[in-house]
């Protein structure tokens, strides 16, 4: 489909007589709203003409455009910068296969980063990316990178149960957090969800005033440990706890108690 309109934008950003690039940025979704109403992504597209054309600041600024962009497109890209990957890492509008594909782009393109030389930096741009990880590349993980990003990635609760288990097992190595009977109420705030992957053992070792001093996320924690409890209700399973835990004596004891 020929453009023109869209060319006249693209020239006219390249010469700067947009003042504001939000302009140019508002005036660009409007055009794809009109070429395509059903699929705005595909109308940005035809602007560019190659998924790989269309600039950084484009992608930023989608939004929930950027659910359009197909399999295949995902396929064709290069994810191999540090900003895209971001972007991709922090969408909220992305389905599980699109991420499934974006995470297989991510480890085969990103030239000599592989997880046991991820950095905090790394950590924090693949965001929801990490979920669609292996367990065993999550353990490869350097512990003491995880733990500067414990508060990133103890917020991501739509991770798959094995996955948040083997976060878990980063977080109780000793250059991490240690212990979870050495865990204090700041520990368990940046930790997050991830406490929904210890083993037993490990989570009732946890003093019982520091897990149930943020109530929000011991909250979360219960109800991925425990989906059945309390429940007269069938059990809608979330991608954070995919296995049933029976449940046992100490949760009931821990519960009556807050």
């Amino acid at each position: 489909m020929n453009c023109e309109v869209c060319i006249l934008l693209l020239e006219a950003q390249k010469f700067r007589i947009f003042s504001k690039l939000r302009d140019f940025l508002l005036l660009l979704i409007n055009l794809a709203l009109e070429i395509n109403p059903a699929d705005p992504f595909l109308g940005i597209l035809q602007a560019y003409g190659e998924v790989e054309d269309i600039p950084l600041y484009v992608y930023k600024n989608m939004g929930w455009i950027l659910s359009g962009i197909s399999l295949d497109d995902l396929r064709n890209m290069t994810i191999d910068q540090g900003e895209l990957i971001g972007i991709f890492g922090s969408a909220e509008s992305l389905n599980d296969d699109q991420m499934d594909v974006i995470a297989q782009k991510v480890k085969s393109d990103w030239a000599g980063k592989t997880p046991d030389k991820y950095s905090e930096y790394d950590l924090e741009i693949l965001g929801k990316i990490l979920c669609y990880f292996n367990q065993s590349e999550i353990l490869q993980i350097h512990p003491d990178a995880y733990r500067s990003k414990a508060e990133i990635i103890g917020k991501l609760n739509s991770c798959p149960h094995e996955i948040i288990e083997s976060f878990a097992k980063l977080a109780v190595q000793t250059n991490a957090f240690g212990p979870p009977s050495t865990w204090s109420k700041l520990d368990i705030s940046e930790i997050g969800v991830v406490i929904a992957g210890l083993s037993e053992k490990e989570y009732n070792s946890i003093k019982l005033e520091n897990l149930t001093q943020n109530k929000r996320l011991y909250n979360q924690v219960i109800n991925s440990r425990y989906p059945d409890a309390n429940s007269t209700k069938p059990i809608q399973y979330s991608r954070v706890n995919t296995t049933k835990s029976a449940v046992s004596s100490s949760y009931l004891k821990r519960k009556e108690a807050v």
